[in-house]
């Protein structure tokens, strides 16, 4: 395939309809609606989840951390998946109610065997007493809600983005009931997913084209092939400027950080330009900016760490404590809710009362840089883990 024809392809895949009636903020309302259920689903799924596999799977405390934190890693995991395949294969719109679907089914396992005795194992005194038939449908249920949960969370926020131009100034801008609490969550998000397909007539679809992971895989690919190839001068690596007149973005200057990515951008004496052969600039500088950020990505791991133990563990902790505040007993499966309210409390709180402080200390617009508030959080994720380990 030839630069033409991929310049082509590119400029297919972000050609927005021309519909009036379609995009603006009139669309994100049924993309908002839609995630509000979704998640008040995912979240009391989430919950539950942790004393489910405890009381009723009857997993060790080992064994019922592990799996609860497999399954929500996976969950986030499979996001990557989800926006592959609404870049590249289906349109986002399309994806969306696919995983939406994937996601009630798994739901409807979870229901079907939390209220059947009869598929549920007995307790055995061992790491994991599920075996057979029982354990073939309880990890299908949570990989299908797993994977339709991810594949939302991959594609729905796309869905939204592309419902502004950014060309446009004003657009730019217990042991009970198992079967119940599935239920709700199962509810919650079969009325998200109603929420998002009557949004259908107002959406932007746009035509599915090159994914970013893509773009990536061919500059990692191309360097390889291009190992042995000195890097020459960078006015003589690959970037046409005819790109620039039929492109919808912006071309990125180079840099001279990670040299050996340039690889990508040479190519080789008799051979035509295409894809898979070489990259241009453009796309190997946006390699190295996602290499630049991998340091922080890599630092969260901690803090995320932090998290797992809070929506296993304490939740296991809960069930042995006295809950009962002012005549008023706190269920253990809502203690993850907790920080989730503690957030939408100091979220505003700090962006209204400490930032305009913070900005006239230190001039910076945001009051401090987007890397030390990473840096904050992971400094009080730690302190929060010590003192969760003292009491």
């Amino acid at each position: 395939m030839g630069l033409n024809d991929e310049v082509d392809v590119k400029d297919l895949a972000y050609q927005s309809m021309k519909n009036p009636r379609q995009g603006g903020f009139k669309a994100t309302y049924f993309i908002y609606a839609m995630m509000a259920l979704d998640n008040i689903g995912f979240v009391a799924n989430m919950a539950s989840m942790v004393l489910y596999v405890l009381y009723v799977m009857h997993f060790d405390l080992s064994g019922f951390a592990t799996t609860t934190t497999n399954y929500l890693g996976t969950t986030f995991l499979l996001t990557v998946v989800g926006g592959f395949i609404s870049d590249t294969y289906m349109t986002r719109l399309n994806t969306s109610l696919l995983f939406g679907a994937i996601e009630l089914l798994g739901y409807m396992l979870l229901i079907i065997q939390s209220h059947y005795h009869k598929l549920q194992p007995e307790a055995c005194g061992k790491s994991s007493c599920i075996h057979g038939t029982k354990a073939l449908l309880f990890y299908a249920s949570i990989g299908l809600v797993g994977l339709g949960g991810g594949g939302i969370r991959g594609s729905v926020p796309a869905l939204g983005a592309d419902q502004f131009d950014y060309k446009n100034p004003e657009e730019r801008n217990s042991n009970v009931g198992w079967d119940r609490g599935f239920i709700i969550s199962i509810s919650c998000a079969i009325a998200g997913l109603v929420f998002l397909a009557l949004g259908k007539p107002f959406y932007r679809v746009r035509v599915p084209g090159e994914s970013p992971l893509l773009r990536v895989l061919q500059v990692l690919v191309v360097t390889v092939k291009n190992w042995r190839i000195d890097v020459p001068n960078s006015d003589e690596l690959y970037e046409p400027r005819d790109y620039e007149s039929v492109s919808h973005g912006e071309l990125i200057p180079h840099s001279n950080q990670f040299r050996f990515l340039d690889k990508a951008a040479v190519l080789p004496n008799g051979m035509e330009a295409g894809k898979w052969r070489v990259c241009r600039v453009t796309q190997v500088e946006e390699v190295k900016i996602l290499t630049r950020m991998m340091p922080i990505l890599l630092s969260t791991i901690l803090m995320n760490t932090c998290l797992a133990q809070l929506q296993t563990l304490s939740v296991q902790q809960g069930t042995i404590m006295n809950t009962l505040i002012h005549g008023f007993k706190v269920p253990p499966a809502s203690i993850p809710v907790i920080p989730l309210l503690f957030m939408s409390l100091l979220i505003p709180v700090y962006e209204f009362a400490f930032v305009p402080i913070l900005r006239k200390i230190t001039g910076h617009p945001n009051g401090i840089t987007h890397l030390q508030r990473v840096g904050v959080g992971l400094v009080l994720s730690a302190i929060s883990m010590g003192i969760a380990g003292i009491t």
